[in-house]
């Protein structure tokens, strides 16, 4: 099926909403001029239409003001309206095509500044709801679509680019024109451009995840000036940078371009850290300049990431090879070595005076066989993961022959080939060669070497993101007292503080199985004494108080106390400088705790929360040197330990940590758990604001929190209105204790990325024939099993697929995954895919059943309000538990048997 014949999707009932087809392969346009000038916005757009357009002559209807049965006049089910108004009567007309049934509207900028505009963004966010009809909004303010793939332009007389495979999505109109000129001189092509606008309705989420799945882009360029709905984006981010490259350009890295970013698209793209955090989490490249956000997406689109950071350079030059690896070593990436094998190989191709070291020096006569032997040769290089060619013009190279036997030597080589063909006219039909093989081409060596450090990088990230972690947080075996830390911030809220006391804070990490220095609190002189000989000397007393302004400003900590006297002289010496500090202020009573040594490595961690992302973590180097070093790494909670491992190796610390001895690298397994509870605290209890705990002394032997602060909102925010995560955390409401029909124990939960090698197990628990009835095809054990397959099965986003395992606990084996039923969210509407499979050595037992129907409690909490599934004919088994359950079976288009429930 062409993409012009696209059908659009079809809404099952009024209260699903249309697809993006009927937007990018419309097969009807009306246009809406509300404008009613020659020479407007309307005219050029509608002759933009006219000359591009192959899907029939476009209506245009003028509406002016005062005229709504002009309106009735919009023809019935149209794909897509071209909305032509000044913000007062965009509203009025968005509501008219959803009375026709309208599929999808693009609100254009009728002029460079719309009078009025915030408000309208506001306006059209209620209306967008009011759309019964499942209308779709693009815009308002937006510069318009370009589909060169469907033959379409609708913008005020922009030229057509040429197709090609890169879809750019922008929030400015001013960047698309620029960027048009750009790729019509650079010959980039793109798959679709659009301009997003002040997005009302249609935002990041939507138009990335249907370029995720469109077959004509292959990568995906964003310019961001705001997000509305981090946990959205970052959602449709996660699963579509997986398959398909997503390089993100971001306006505002500073405060004042942040600012201006904001009031131009009346949203708050949040902190520049916080959001560098944010993309790397989902697997985002994020770039700094224009150039960069379509270099890279033009090789991300043709060629592999690397495996590693080793370069090898072939040249015909020095001088423009070592100015290549000078900026390939500050970028990140390193120099290949070249295998003693490798050189004997090269030394009958290189003239005498050259050298097989990287870079590897052709001489200024190197011909085009010359180089191909040499790319050929290096191609086998195991530890090289990328070549770069580079070629100046000179008297015995020809750039042409040269470019043709580059192509021909690096077909199938399975890493990344990049080219700088240096030069004017003598070597444009070379660059020419080598682009339309998709071999990127640079006129300046040092691009190519950054870029390459920058695909690394990419290669980097996206193996993290989907690195197995090991478990060493085990909530079944050790879990967190949840309830004692809700019960102490709940008391704190109700009391109107905003400060937890020390000693709070320290009983709140202690329940999530965070190591503290123990502390006692004590109201009077005798009881300080008594606490300080229980923990034994030298003990430290500390003011006891919320407030830990108060505690500085008194000087309310007295250390090194080797005796009695010495403690009952400095519980004295505290309350007495609180009542000539601040005499309105009570005095409560101080914490007594043993003095630590801190000969060891302070560290800190904590959290804060980011008006866009919600809450985030910090680690880094700690103690009183903190601020000033400001070595801190960002990760976004949930963490795994892998997440977690990943964001100390972010650290300068980090160097120190790895100088340390075998007992105290163990440290690091405990610091990788620490953080992970630390981000389980953070998700499970949304009233903290901030959090630090500062230090965390990493020693020999010990790893233990010495001080720690959290501050709280206030009681009159309410809970529902908190900062929530941007990342969706492990649903654990989604877990139930079951029982199979011979009483073994079932436990039932979501999948984690933690029981991968669980999922493996299972898989070869499966029968040839169980195989066929769930995939409907024998798929190959080694496939379904690999890493690459089963990251998209354990690390799941929960708000578009949940995935419930079936565990019990094999007297031989020990924990195993008996069944695995996965709930997937389609992509319009509020309906959902279901599949099922039970292993073969645990079917007949009641699991299949117990799983459907916790996935179906799942569905519900879900607030998805249908459920189908597909299966074969002869799966009587299948067939006969959804028919238990209440679904109906009826034929499938394809053969199959299609079940569905309305929930």
């Amino acid at each position: 099926m062409t993409p012009s014949h696209r059908p659009a999707n079809e809404p099952s009932s009024a209260a699903t909403r249309f697809g993006l087809d009927p937007l990018f392969y419309p097969r009807s346009i009306v246009l809406l001029d509300a404008l009613g000038q020659s020479g407007s916005v309307a005219d050029s757009t509608l002759k933009s239409i006219s000359a591009s357009y192959l899907g029939g002559p476009v209506r245009r209807i003028e509406v002016p003001v005062g005229l709504p049965s002009v309106l009735d006049e919009i023809p019935e089910a149209t794909d897509l309206a071209v909305i032509v108004a000044p913000p007062d009567r965009q509203t009025e007309l968005v509501l008219a095509c959803d009375r026709r049934n309208v599929r999808t509207a693009l609100l254009l900028t009728a002029n460079h500044r719309e009078p009025g505009l915030s408000d309208l963004h506001d306006s059209l966010k209620n209306i967008s709801d009011k759309c019964v009809n499942g209308l779709r909004i693009i815009g308002p303010q937006s510069f318009g679509l370009i589909n060169p793939n469907h033959d379409l332009d609708i913008t005020a007389g922009q030229p057509m680019p040429r197709p090609g495979n890169i879809a750019f999505i922008s929030q400015s109109g001013a960047l698309c024109s620029a960027v048009l000129d750009w790729s019509l001189r650079t010959g980039v092509g793109f798959s679709t451009m659009v301009s997003c606008g002040v997005p009302a309705d249609i935002d990041w989420p939507d138009l990335i995840t249907y370029f995720g799945d469109d077959p004509y882009t292959k990568s995906i360029v964003i310019y961001v000036e705001t997000i509305n709905d981090a946990r959205a984006f970052l959602s449709a981010c996660r699963e579509v940078a997986f398959s398909k490259p997503i390089i993100a350009l971001k306006a505002g890295r500073t405060a004042v371009g942040a600012a201006v970013a904001a009031s131009h698209s009346h949203g708050d793209g949040g902190a520049d850290a916080v959001l560098n955090a944010a993309l790397q989490r989902v697997g985002v490249l994020r770039v700094r300049s224009i150039a960069e956000l379509f270099y890279m997406a033009s090789i991300l689109s043709t060629q592999p990431l690397p495996r590693g950071p080793n370069l090898t350079v072939i040249t015909n030059a020095i001088g423009p090879a070592i100015l290549a690896t000078d900026t390939l070593l500050a970028s990140g990436g390193e120099l290949a070595e070249i295998s003693a094998e490798t050189k004997q190989e090269l030394e009958p191709l290189l003239p005498n005076e050259s050298c097989c070291d990287n870079p590897i020096d052709l001489m200024g006569d190197a011909t085009a066989d010359r180089y191909e032997e040499a790319v050929r040769i290096l191609s086998g290089e195991k530890e090289s993961n990328g070549i770069l060619v580079i070629l100046t013009p000179q008297e015995h190279t020809s750039p042409t022959a040269t470019a043709r036997k580059i192509v021909s030597s690096t077909r199938r080589i399975g890493k990344p080939v990049l080219a700088s063909w240096m030069g004017g006219d003598r070597v444009a039909e070379g660059q020419n060669i080598l682009f339309e093989a998709g071999i990127p081409t640079f006129p300046y060596p040092d691009t190519p070497a950054r870029l390459f450090a920058l695909m690394w990088r990419q290669s980097q990230n996206l193996d993290m993101i989907y690195e197995t972690p090991s478990v060493i947080v085990d909530e079944e075996q050790k879990p967190v007292d949840s309830a004692s830390a809700s019960v102490i911030l709940e008391g704190a809220r109700s009391a109107g503080l905003a400060e937890l006391s020390e000693w709070e804070a320290k009983a709140i990490l202690r329940a999530y199985g965070i190591p503290v220095v123990d502390v006692m609190q004590a109201a009077t002189e005798d009881e300080a004494v008594t606490c300080a000989g229980l923990f034994g000397y030298p003990a430290l007393l500390k003011l006891l108080s919320p407030s830990r302004n108060l505690a500085d400003r008194v000087k309310g900590v007295r250390v090194g106390l080797r005796n009695e006297d010495d403690v009952r002289k400095a519980f004295r010496s505290i309350r007495e400088s609180v009542a000539e500090h601040d005499p309105g202020e009570e005095f409560h009573g101080v914490t007594v705790q043993r003095m630590v040594s801190t000969r060891g490595i302070e560290l800190v961690a904590g959290c804060r929360i980011d008006d866009r992302f919600g809450p985030y973590m910090y680690f880094g180097t700690g103690g009183k040197m903190s601020n000033i070093l400001r070595d801190h790494a960002l990760g976004l909670p949930p963490l795994t330990t892998a997440l977690a491992q990943r964001m100390i190796e972010r650290t300068r610390v980090w160097k120190a940590l790895g100088q340390l001895t075998e007992q105290e690298k163990n440290r690091l397994c405990e610091l990788q758990g620490m953080l992970v509870r630390l981000s389980q605290l953070i998700v499970q209890q949304p009233v903290i604001k901030e959090l630090e705990i500062n230090p965390i002394l990493a020693t020999e032997s010990n790893l233990v929190a010495l001080d720690a602060r959290i501050s709280i909102h206030p009681d009159i925010t309410p809970l529902d209105q908190l900062p929530k995560p941007a990342i969706r955390p492990y649903p654990v409401q989604y877990t139930w204790e079951e029982k199979t029909r011979s009483g073994q124990p079932l436990l039932i939960r979501p999948i984690r990325p933690e029981d991968e090698p669980l999922i493996v197990d299972f898989h070869k628990k499966l029968s040839e024939e169980t195989i066929y009835r769930r995939y409907f095809f024998q798929h190959k054990l080694t496939r379904r099993t690999s890493h690459e397959r089963l990251r998209r099965t354990c690390f799941l986003d929960f708000d578009r697929e949940i995935a419930l395992g079936a565990f019990i606990e094999d007297p031989v084996q020990g924990r195993a995954v008996t069944a695995v039923g996965r709930l997937s969210r389609n992509r319009t509407g509020d309906s959902a895919e279901l599949a099922i499979v039970v292993a073969d050595p645990y079917q007949s037992l009641g699991i299949g059943t117990t799983l459907m129907k916790h996935l179906m409690d799942v569905a519900r909490a879900e607030k998805i309000s249908l459920v189908e599934g597909t299966m074969l004919p002869g799966n009587i088994h299948m067939q006969h538990l959804f028919n238990k359950l209440g679904f109906t079976i009826e034929p499938a288009d394809d053969d199959g048997v299609r079940a569905w429930l309305e929930l």
